[in-house]
């Protein structure tokens, strides 16, 4: 399977359910610690095929219990033979331990292509990769019967969240150094922002144990009256391109990397500057930028700087030369704004410079906010996930009878079920639309399990611990 051992631990659609019941409890707690003796997920409502509504609706009277019937045996053998086991806290360490292995690697980028419906339901409902950190901790979140192993589970990651932004190790499962994907849950979005700070602290201490590694080789530049001036931050020279007034070579300097936002950091920025009137991050980078252009070219001018990052507001007409040529009528207007910022910026190289992207600061307000986080709002982005995950089972199972039956009509199923889901799924749901998302997961299941051959059912309980079956 290209979902790796996700697809095994959410090959039922009773762990959905599970963590929609987990969804509904975590909503009477204020916070993850008064989790801590909780019982089992329970709801005030009730499930099965009595509440099926929507989807559900749609698709039960296409579904005979041939299939399902054919399995119970080996359910009730697999629940027979399982005893004993390991107890809740081996569980819990064996869960820590694949969550942060540090050798895992999330390969949705390419699995996706094979999972359409499953990445558009992705994109369109807030959720994360089923592949991804987040499904591998809904993996594990759906293997605990109680609310205080989950509380006490989600302790220990955050633990080791802590450890790996302390000791600068990325988070697994998390691209390295990557903007947060904004079509994603936010608690993927802010591992992914995590990743970053992670990323360029590592390289910023580096490079103040090793100074010497990737500074320039010592450069001077001759003045428009003669006299020379150091350069700082040069990384390499600009080919065929000098500078209008002295004739020096143009060098492409060293500047800061942008700044990287979730999408709740965009909007508290934007509404920062609109109450305090201060200057945006994009003209804070072009400011930086013109202040290390400066410090690499000693005695260029506004010209310089625009034929090197704007080249398009450098105008020269066919068969003019090099000197007939002008900036673009935007650049000369009264009152532009880049003329008025090329003027203020002082020469400064980006290490000297106020950085625009503190990942000191944005990385401990990220391991704030997640260790602060209300259960609802854990448990909620953990179910839209969820659903994410059982999504991208339940198409793996169908595009595999459609590879072996092409006439089969498994896959409006789960075309129905993803534009049910996109439809239902949002921030701040009842408990009925809960219900309804369950519901309408277990009848697709029942759909998928219909078109398949007899004898491929059975595959769906190996591996099951008893718990599954004790504990909804």
């Amino acid at each position: 399977s290209r979902l790796g051992t996700v697809r095994d631990a959410m090959a039922n659609s009773k762990r959905l359910r599970h963590m929609g019941m987990a969804l509904e409890t975590a909503k009477g707690f204020r916070r993850m610690e008064d989790m801590s003796a909780a019982g089992k997920p329970t709801s005030s409502g009730g499930g099965g095929a009595s509440k099926m509504t929507g989807l559900g609706g749609k698709l039960r009277n296409f579904v005979p219990k041939r299939a399902m019937d054919a399995a119970r045996p080996l359910k009730h053998m697999l629940q027979r033979k399982m005893s004993g086991g390991a107890t809740s806290q081996d569980r819990l360490t064996s869960a820590v331990w694949d969550l942060f292995d540090p050798d895992a690697v999330d390969d949705w980028d390419v699995a996706r292509a094979f999972f359409p419906s499953t990445f558009k339901l992705a994109c369109q409902v807030g959720g994360a990769g089923p592949t991804s950190f987040l499904g591998h901790l809904v993996k594990h979140m759906c293997g605990f019967s109680k609310m205080s192993e989950m509380s006490q589970f989600w302790t220990s990651a955050m633990d080791e969240i802590r450890w790996h932004w302390k000791n600068l190790k990325p988070i697994p499962r998390i691209p390295r150094e990557e903007a947060p994907d904004l079509s994603a849950c936010m608690l993927h979005q802010k591992l992914m922002l995590l990743n970053c700070c992670i990323a360029r602290k590592d390289r910023l201490e580096s490079r103040k144990k090793n100074p010497q590694q990737e500074a320039s080789a010592p450069s001077s530049a001759a003045l428009k009256d003669g006299t020379k001036r150091e350069r700082k931050g040069h990384l390499k020279i600009i080919d065929g391109l000098q500078m209008i007034e002295t004739g020096e070579a143009v060098w492409v300097p060293e500047t800061q990397k942008a700044p990287v936002y979730t999408e709740e950091l965009m909007r508290e920025t934007d509404e920062m500057i609109m109450k305090t009137g201060s200057v945006g991050p994009g003209l804070q980078q072009l400011l930086c930028d013109m202040q290390a252009f400066k410090a690499a070219n000693p005695g260029c001018i506004l010209a310089d700087f625009v034929r090197w990052y704007s080249p398009s507001d450098w105008i020269q007409k066919e068969g003019e030369q090099e000197g007939e040529a002008c900036l673009s009528s935007r650049m000369r207007e009264p009152g532009n704004m880049w003329v008025e910022l090329f003027d203020k910026a002082a020469p400064l190289p980006a290490l000297e410079q106020n950085p625009l992207f503190d990942s000191d600061i944005v990385g401990d307000m990220v391991v704030d906010a997640l260790a602060s986080i209300a259960p609802s709002d854990l448990f909620e982005q953990l179910f839209i996930v969820a659903v994410v995950v059982r999504h991208a089972v339940l198409e793996e199972i169908a595009i595999a009878v459609k590879e072996g039956d092409p006439d089969s009509n498994v896959m409006s199923g789960i075309t129905e079920s993803e534009e049910f889901s996109i439809s239902t799924c949002c921030r701040g749901m009842s408990e009925s639309k809960i219900e309804k998302i369950c519901s309408a997961y277990e009848t697709v299941d029942d759909f998928v399990q219909k078109c398949r051959p007899v004898e491929h059912v059975e595959e769906d309980f190996e591996g099951y611990d008893v718990e599954e079956w004790t504990y909804i």
